[in-house]
């Protein structure tokens, strides 16, 4: 049976579910496609998608390519770990190699959505390599949790609670204001503990939380150009405060959106 790589799985998951396409297990085509050290015990090879990646040479990349009727280049554009970058150095041997190192050299590995995966045709797990410890689909982001709670996946639906979106947008309408001296940020903070009150969060809980992103956000950003003034009812552009070398991408880590030093998942606590 054919099986095609999916765009951003792991080198790992696509030789896993390639040998399952060819009725093997994954350590009797390891066998058969080059040279790598893997632990003697199949169940442990077998997990190996799950827990690490795979790389290989330029050979090992090319004969890969023969066995699932593609070619290199094609899969360099669709497997982030056979990129140029991530291939094993090449010796003085031709042969094809292979290796399985303790962890990713990057990114994390990260179960494909199942709803993604059968839209796909794949009826098992594959594992895809993101920036972030998790990972949401594109398509899922207006689709919610309806369907999803009962998947035995380790997986949760990626939900926007309504006081997070509230805070974002008093977030986001400080900065619009325009003033941020004492009296403001003050008069800000006591609004929002006003409004934390009526839905019933604790406000100390993230006081320290909401100081820090008001101390790194206290000095106004310089005027916007004039080319960005919008038409009426169109809100007008909003610059980088100073200490902010440049908006984030929606490709990047998750850390890297935020000029606060929180990690996702810490505790509030901790921030």
């Amino acid at each position: 049976m054919r099986v095609a790589p999916l765009r951003g799985e792991s080198t790992g998951s696509f030789v896993n579910r390639l040998a399952h396409g060819q009725g093997l297990e994954l350590e009797e085509l390891l066998e058969r496609v080059g040279f790598g050290q893997a632990s003697r015990d199949p169940v442990r090879v077998r997990a190996y998608p799950s827990t690490t990646e795979m790389y290989v040479n330029q050979r090992g990349l090319e004969y890969l390519a023969v066995l699932c009727g593609s070619t290199a280049s094609a899969l360099q554009e669709v497997l982030p770990s056979t990129a140029a970058a991530h291939l094993l150095q090449q010796t003085e041997t031709t042969k094809a190699v292979w290796k399985w190192p303790w962890l990713p050299r990057e990114g994390h590995l990260v179960p494909l959505c199942g709803t993604c995966a059968a839209a796909c045709g794949v009826r098992e797990t594959a594992w895809m390599i993101s920036a972030d410890r998790w990972d949401a689909p594109s398509g899922h982001r207006t689709v919610g949790a309806p369907g999803l709670e009962a998947e035995a996946v380790p997986m949760a639906p990626l939900v926007l609670m309504p006081e997070a979106a509230a805070v974002a947008a008093r977030l986001a309408a400080f900065e619009h204001a325009g003033r941020r001296d004492g009296q403001a940020r003050t008069r800000w903070m006591e609004e929002l503990r006003g409004e934390m009150d009526l839905w019933g969060v604790d406000f100390s809980v993230g006081r320290l939380a909401l100081m820090d992103w008001l101390q790194r956000h206290s000095t106004p950003a310089g005027p916007a150009p004039d080319t960005a003034c919008g038409t009426a009812g169109v809100p007008r552009e909003l610059r980088l405060s100073p200490g902010h070398e440049r908006a984030a991408q929606p490709t990047e880590v998750l850390a890297a959106a935020s000029c606060l030093p929180w990690r996702l998942g810490q505790p509030a606590c901790e921030m």
